[in-house]
């Protein structure tokens, strides 16, 4: 047995108080056994039926014209009920009509979800499920240039640098790579001897002058270029040395330093990349020094250190910043001296390059317009 109760708003006194019905419903035989409207002046509180077998839900209700949806009935199911003498009442018969709707509406659960269902089953009867089955596949033609995985592999951030150190090095430059240079140590030695001050030492005796000297020649175009990117994994460079002087276990300037980590193209890097050729012109020109372009230098003396100032001359080596902002000096020159960070890159450079002075170029965040460059010298 199931008691349905529910509340009929007045249709013209829509604030007035509601019609409170209950209705009696035998859940086995799908039979009304009753309706009562409380509070109406139209009904004594029953729709009562009149037979047995004519109140079945899915039944009775087709002799309804659903035209009228809710609030009439038919003279030829109208005949099939017994009112009280004081009249019919309206909230009852749509009531009955709100529970038949109800009734013939089906359950969620009775339509299965398709769109929730797990990719599984639909998997055909087969004793193996293929990838096609789970995926439609669109075939990409691969490129059968020599030159493909290379280009790949020097335009892939963040891990370009991981995937150029453990691919091809020419043979050259063999002995210059952090990673193959591993790779030869660990077979070489026994687990006893495996120390970082022995894996120094087989580096110092690996690399030659002439070999650092030849790669710094050939990476010259810096990121673009696939041997640039091999001489960095792994190596302590002049913009990490700061960071890794105080950096703990769980620092990410490791994985700086490791080619893991992804340094996002923001509007001002991407400034400053842009106009890093124009402000090296200009410097020239305005120091009326001759300037030339370099490549990753190894120190041949500490093969785990490498660095790439941005130009070298026959005294100096040369940084250029391009701040977006005049609120950015402050990364770079604080009460009119280099900010330490900056200050340990250019000392590291001037260290390898052996080289006696460093300038720091900064150029003014309005560079496009007026060609102002600000000068900070630093020596060893």
């Amino acid at each position: 047995m199931c008691t349905v109760r529910a509340k009929i708003c007045p249709e013209h006194k829509i604030k007035n108080q509601l019609y409170d019905l209950e209705s009696r419903i035998d859940e086995v035989e799908e039979e009304i056994l009753d309706v009562e409207c409380s509070g109406c002046a139209a009904s004594e509180g029953k729709l009562l039926t009149s037979a047995h077998n004519l109140c079945h839900l899915p039944k009775m209700f087709h002799n309804f014209n659903f035209y009228w949806t809710y609030l009439s009935i038919t003279q030829q199911a109208c005949n099939e009920f017994t009112y009280p003498p004081t009249g019919a009442c309206k909230h009852t018969t749509a009531f009955l009509s709100w529970l038949h709707e109800m009734s013939m509406t089906p359950a969620p659960t009775d339509v299965p979800c398709y769109w929730k269902k797990p990719r599984l089953a639909r998997v055909n009867d087969k004793s193996i499920a293929t990838l096609k089955d789970f995926k439609k596949i669109s075939s990409v033609p691969v490129p059968q240039s020599e030159n493909a995985l290379d280009l790949f592999v020097t335009q892939l951030p963040p891990f370009s640098t991981v995937l150029c150190a453990q691919g091809r090095v020419e043979s050259e430059f063999i002995s210059l790579s952090l990673h193959h240079c591993a790779l030869r140590f660990s077979q070489a030695t026994d687990e006893n001897n495996r120390t970082f001050s022995n894996f120094l030492l087989y580096l110092c005796n690996t690399v030659s002058r002439e070999v650092c000297e030849e790669a710094c020649k050939k990476t010259v175009e810096q990121r673009k270029s696939k041997l640039w990117l091999s001489l960095r994994y792994g190596r302590i460079s002049g913009s990490t040395l700061y960071e890794l002087s105080r950096a703990k276990d769980n620092d990410s300037v490791i994985d700086k330093v490791m080619g893991a980590s992804k340094v996002p193209l923001t509007k001002a890097i991407k400034r400053g990349k842009d106009l890093e050729e124009d402000v090296f012109k200009e410097v020239c020109k305005q120091m009326e020094v001759q300037f030339r372009h370099s490549g990753m230098l190894v120190s041949h003396e500490m093969p785990h250190f490498g660095v790439s100032p941005d130009g070298v001359s026959e005294d100096h080596i040369l940084e250029i910043k391009c701040p977006e902002k005049e609120k950015n000096m402050k990364y770079y020159i604080q009460n009119g001296s280099i900010v330490a960070k900056v200050r340990a890159q250019m000392q590291l450079e001037m260290f390898i390059f052996k080289k006696k002075r460093g300038v720091l170029a900064i150029a003014d965040p309005k560079f496009e317009n007026n060609k102002k460059i600000s000068f900070y010298h630093d020596a060893r």
